[in-house]
């Protein structure tokens, strides 16, 4: 629980119990983690192609930079 930042017993011991009479599975875990980054990326940078076409009416798209 030492590792366990803002979360309080009961939600820790419900998360320890979800992984009882489990098999964890690296592969499995690296593909949602993919998953889950790709999905949040994505977001962030329509985030920020909306930001930058509402103050400078630029669509980042179709002005690629070399970095």
């Amino acid at each position: 629980m030492k590792t366990f930042v803002n979360i309080d017993e009961v939600k820790y011991i419900k998360y320890k119990e979800s992984f009882s009479n489990k098999i964890w599975d690296l592969k499995e875990e690296a593909i949602k983690y993919c998953n889950q980054d790709v999905v949040t990326l994505h977001q962030i940078i329509n985030k920020f192609a909306n930001l930058i076409f509402d103050e400078v009416r630029l669509d980042i798209a179709k002005y690629p930079t070399i970095s």
